[in-house]
């Protein structure tokens, strides 16, 4: 029989996840263990148990409702997936619903985002690696972000290859995204384009943005950036759901094609920010 944290392990070695992803898992799910103080095998593993697990964490009153959750969804994939390829008899039933208050989406306005390219032109050095000044790097940085909607992963490995120009002032880039390996079709504006071509002419890199460092070094930059520029607290997927909902503003109905979505409703319900869209309210008439 297998022991709970091998039970996890199984789990993660047949399936292609990140090392973040895994890393979580091995946290979340593992805590079981460590809070019933003693070794588990996969069929102590019942859900009295995990009930019993749940309600101690939410009596302490140290974490979010959502950090619960996502320790209850942890051990739930974990006893899923062993109960359907036959590792243990005892089957995944009833555990307590971890209710998580939804927030409403926020976003960077366009003028915010201008306000942080301003920022960007007045950083000084050069990227360490590469003979490419720091104020174009993020320059072209944020331009990218803005225009395609991209996420950061992805931005990063785009390849002159797939960039075509339709027209003087038109170019776009078709990609293959990786959270949700679908393919989107990303315009780029002028003004990305130009900044990226100042950039490739300055490297030999096949990537439109090159980045010579790792991910927290470019990460780090951007949070000072942030910093610098004056506005509202907040990481990349801000300039993401700025993007979208401006998209929404102008174009009803076309945010999530821009955002490269599948699912109806993921965009409304993460990524637009209400007070960008500019949606009002249904009403009745006046009495």
């Amino acid at each position: 029989m297998y022991t709970w944290l091998e039970t996890i392990e199984w789990y993660l070695a047949g399936r292609d996840v990140c090392a973040q992803y895994a890393k979580e898992i091995r946290h979340r799910a593992g805590a079981l263990e460590m809070a019933a103080g003693r070794v588990l095998g996969i069929d102590d593993v019942t859900d009295e148990l995990v009930n019993w697990f749940l309600m101690q964490m939410q009596s302490e009153g140290k974490h979010y409702d959502k950090t619960v959750k996502g320790y209850r969804d942890a051990m739930q994939c974990v006893r899923q997936a062993a109960w359907e390829h036959g590792l243990t008899d005892v089957r995944p039933g009833r555990v307590r619903r971890i209710k998580v208050r939804r927030k409403l989406p926020s976003a960077w306005t366009i003028e915010e985002v201008r306000m942080l390219v301003k920022a960007a032109e007045k950083l000084p050095g050069k990227v360490a690696g590469i003979d490419v000044g720091r104020s174009l790097w993020f320059s072209a940085y944020v331009h990218l972000l803005w225009c395609t909607g991209l996420r950061v992963g992805d931005v990063l490995t785009i390849e002159w290859s797939a960039v075509f120009q339709r027209t003087k002032n038109d170019a776009a880039v078709y990609l293959v995204q990786s959270k949700q390996n679908h393919p989107v079709l990303c315009g780029l504006s002028a003004r990305a384009v130009r900044l990226a071509t100042d950039i490739r002419n300055r490297t030999d890199s096949p990537l439109v943005l090159p980045w010579p460092g790792a991910r927290c070094i470019l990460d780090r930059w951007f949070r000072r950036l942030v910093k610098r520029s004056g506005i509202r607290p907040g990481g990349t997927r801000w300039i993401r759901r700025g993007a979208a909902s401006k998209v929404e503003q102008e174009q009803p109905g076309m945010a999530s094609k821009f955002l490269g979505h599948l699912t109806p409703g993921l965009a409304a319900k993460h990524y637009l920010d209400p007070s960008i869209t500019n949606q009002r309210p249904i009403r009745p008439p006046e009495l």
